[in-house]
């Protein structure tokens, strides 16, 4: 199981049709070949309703944004 990956590696992963995230998400990252951006498919609303799906061209929040993409503890959604 692929774990504890730099988001280098997780963006290849991407790429290749994989869903990744950071262990204290509730939602995922993946790569849209059609739009050629980065989604990001929010958690699971208390509600149970679906979470929010953003291209990550849409965040409002930068700095969160990027921390995020400078951890090393990427990891494939099973």
């Amino acid at each position: 199981k692929e774990r504890d990956m730099n988001f280098k590696d997780a963006f290849e992963l991407m790429k290749k049709g994989h869903r990744v995230k950071l262990p204290s998400w509730g939602g995922y990252w993946y790569w849209d070949a059609e739009k050629e951006t980065v989604m990001m498919q929010c958690r699971t609303k208390d509600n149970g309703e679906k979470g929010d799906l953003l291209d990550i061209r849409e965040t409002q929040a930068v700095e969160y944004t990027m921390s995020n993409i400078l951890s090393d503890d990427w990891m494939i959604v099973e």
